[in-house]
């Protein structure tokens, strides 16, 4: 494993310190997981997976100040493009569809989440508690039943989007191959 860049671990402080201040008592807790806690990162490749829990949703004034504050850290500190980090209610973890937040790519915008529970898997093996409670004291129980379901779920999107993927695809071949030479 390589060394945590310095900047990292100064983006992860800087973090904190301004997501409590922007969010204030709505923040429950910001959870690290992935390459940096499985001792995996590759600062050629790694990124850095986060997941911010809060008591709300994110108020319109909370949200163009804690993107004001990402475009602010991006000039100071390139890993910050490098974060991806979901913002979820403590209500809705582990909910599809639930309304979210998403900072992925140097961008914010808000939508909505998968419900996934492989990140929450990994921050209750591995992940670092950056502020807030253990996760264990309120990450419902991710049963084989649930992940089950999910997959199942996740499978049928797939297959609606190739199908209608294939379609589109296949029109423009056959286009392609009627039109004059």
């Amino acid at each position: 494993m390589n060394p945590i860049p310095d900047q990292v671990t100064a983006l992860l402080e800087s973090l904190v310190t301004n997501l409590q201040r922007i969010l204030g008592a709505h923040l429950f807790g910001i959870y690290l997981y992935g390459s940096l806690t499985q001792k995996a990162f590759d600062p050629e490749r790694s990124d850095i997976d986060l997941i911010v829990v809060m008591r709300r949703d994110l108020s319109e004034t909370q949200f163009k100040k804690l993107d004001a504050w990402l475009k602010r850290s991006v000039k100071s500190n390139p890993w910050t493009t490098q974060m991806q980090m979901l913002f979820l209610r403590r209500d809705e973890v582990l909910t599809m569809n639930a309304k979210a937040c998403l900072y992925q790519f140097g961008k914010l915008n808000r939508g909505s989440s998968d419900g996934n529970p492989i990140p929450w898997i990994n921050i209750l093996k591995s992940g670092v508690v950056l502020y807030g409670d253990d996760p264990v004291t309120f990450v419902p129980k991710i049963t084989h039943r649930y992940c089950s379901k999910l997959l199942f779920v996740k499978w049928a999107i797939c297959e609606k989007r190739s199908s209608k993927n294939s379609t589109a695809n296949g029109a423009k071949f056959r286009n392609i191959r009627h039109m004059p030479s």
